[in-house]
């Protein structure tokens, strides 16, 4: 993600705190100096100390889900493990340096439902 923020964010800066579009509402929100109905939960945090120069949002993990069939490039694949499609759906958790993967419908392909994976 890239962010230009003219006086507030220092150019050539860097943060490797993870962050997923549903913090954009909330730092959206905190940004225009509104606050957060109190009859509403978000699922997102806001950003905003990200974008000050701290490094932590006070998260533990992220949860997504990916629902879709990405279909195959056009040549460049054919050593892929799915002979049809880029991804299919899976639904993620990261927690630190470890992602958890639950790819839905792998028994088609090698049987391999979960998958982990350590980023560092």
């Amino acid at each position: 993600m890239a962010i230009r923020w003219p006086g507030k964010v220092k150019p050539g800066s860097l943060c490797e705190t993870p962050v997923i579009g549903t913090d954009f509402y909330p730092t959206f929100l905190e940004m225009a100096g509104g606050g957060i109905p109190e009859d509403k939960v978000l699922d997102g945090l806001s950003i905003l100390p990200l974008l000050e120069g701290k490094d932590n949002i006070g998260r533990e993990k992220l949860f997504w889900h990916f629902p879709a069939y990405l279909q195959k490039y056009d040549g460049g694949m054919e050593d892929a493990r799915d002979p049809e499609f880029r991804t299919r759906p899976v639904s993620v958790i990261r927690a630190g340096d470890w992602k958890l993967m639950l790819f839905y419908e792998e028994w088609f392909l090698d049987g391999v439902v979960f998958q982990l994976v350590c980023l560092s």
